[in-house]
């Protein structure tokens, strides 16, 4: 029969590559001197690429935005205004409201537009005072970029229909750090809202409409609610002013951004009763300098800034945090963490709860370049394990035949595999 020759021919095909035996002078042909060569020569040219693609790309395998809420919002209003839409202004009670939905997801150990105990989205926004016609929320996790974050709302209709919603004039992002499923994660929550404007006279307030959330699965799931009655403008709450001089540091979270800087990081952040402010990721550190008083708004607080020089290869693949400390006259010092960044880390797919589909950048515009580090070093690794295999089932197989001049010269092409993944 016609398959059982195919089948011979394929295993005859097999036994000459894997197996030594008479018929291939006791040398497989993946074992082949000229085999080993070329596996050599294809191994140095990745690593070559890759340093094209470093020199071609920098951002692309360097360094990215780290997810901050002042991140979030500059790149929604750029793909925004990219769409010849208005851009959102940030409002603190949205903001405030994000950030307690983000915590509580955090504390519960959910991912989800409902909490455990019912709580809606809604219940969040009203809670923090905010009075809505309109109001929207996208939710992400686990990712490690603020550019990351971004694409995978876009790349989801429902997401994106939030994002680029013209109803929409106002927006507040929560970002919060901490331990879910296990893992040192990042729990991002981005809501928008039409506030209420009162009106002169009494007039009858039409329903409010609450937009549909799109649910972090790839079919989202509506969350309608009830529309509330004719809700009134919450007015800001007086700010009580102490007697006393506050001295301690504070570090204002919602100020912080960190963007990509050549050989780093550029920060800068509001912080008030400070004397002294440092930002520091692992081994890495700098000290900020204060903005001239001229370059920052009248009544802004003091905002300091610099750029913080980072080795990629000290820090961890999984990504590590940035922590910034202010230190007062009086050496009472505030540290908080603002940020994670994570240069050499690509982001987890099974973790995409909005089920992001990566940027396509290639160079050429033939070769992928995003997390082409990884997939060499991949590459690489699975060199040395097929390698390291083949040369144990020759040298099992027919040990009283073996060449040594094989053995040495696949243990070179090994150690050379092993070599460049770690440069």
């Amino acid at each position: 029969m016609w398959y059982s020759e195919a089948m011979h021919h394929a295993v005859r095909t097999l036994r000459n590559h894997f197996v030594p035996h008479e018929d291939n002078a006791y040398t497989p042909h993946v074992l082949h001197h000229r085999a080993l060569f070329g596996y050599s020569v294809l191994l140095v040219m990745l690593k070559v690429l890759l340093l094209v693609v470093s020199v071609a790309f920098p951002a692309a395998l360097v360094f990215s935005s780290a997810i901050t809420a002042s991140n979030i919002v500059a790149l929604t209003n750029a793909n925004r205004d990219a769409s010849g839409l208005p851009e959102l202004r940030e409002n603190s009670q949205l903001s405030a409201a994000a950030i307690a939905k983000a915590e509580d997801m955090m504390l519960n150990e959910y991912f989800a537009h409902t909490s455990p105990s019912g709580k809606t989205p809604w219940d969040f926004i009203r809670g923090a005072g905010y009075a809505y016609t309109l109001a929207g929320e996208n939710l992400a996790v686990h990712y490690q970029t603020a550019e990351d974050v971004t694409a995978g709302w876009l790349a989801s209709p429902s997401h994106r229909a939030n994002i680029m919603n013209e109803r929409f004039s106002e927006i507040g992002v929560g970002v919060v750090m901490g331990e879910y499923q296990g893992f040192e994660s990042i729990m991002v929550v981005q809501m928008f809202g039409e506030p209420v404007v009162a009106a002169e006279e009494p007039v009858q307030t039409p329903p409010t409409e609450e937009i549909v959330v799109p649910e972090p699965e790839p079919a989202p799931i509506e969350a309608p609610e009830p529309a509330p009655t004719a809700p009134e403008p919450v007015p800001e709450e007086p700010v009580a002013v102490l007697g006393e001089t506050v001295t301690a540091p504070v570090i204002d979270i919602d100020t912080v951004s960190v963007l990509p800087a050549e050989g780093g990081y550029a920060v800068t952040l509001a912080v008030e009763h400070a004397d002294d402010v440092r930002v520091q990721v692992g081994t890495n550190t700098a000290e900020l300098a204060v903005v001239p008083a001229e370059e920052v708004a009248p009544d802004a607080p003091q905002v300091w800034t610099t750029t913080l020089p980072v080795d990629v290869e000290e820090v961890a693949a999984g990504g590590e945090l940035m922590y910034v400390t202010a230190t007062n006259e009086d050496d009472e010092e505030t540290i908080e963490p603002v940020a994670v960044v994570a240069p050499r880390a690509s982001t987890p797919e099974l973790w995409a709860f909005t089920a992001a589909p990566k940027p396509d950048v290639r160079l050429f515009g033939l070769i992928p370049v995003l997390h082409l580090d990884q997939t060499v070093g991949q590459i690489y690794f699975f060199t040395i394990v097929f390698l390291a295999v083949c040369l144990l089932i020759s040298v099992l197989a027919k040990f009283e035949h073996h060449r040594h001049s094989v053995t040495a010269h696949t243990l070179v092409v090994i150690l050379l595999a092993g070599l460049l993944a770690v440069l």
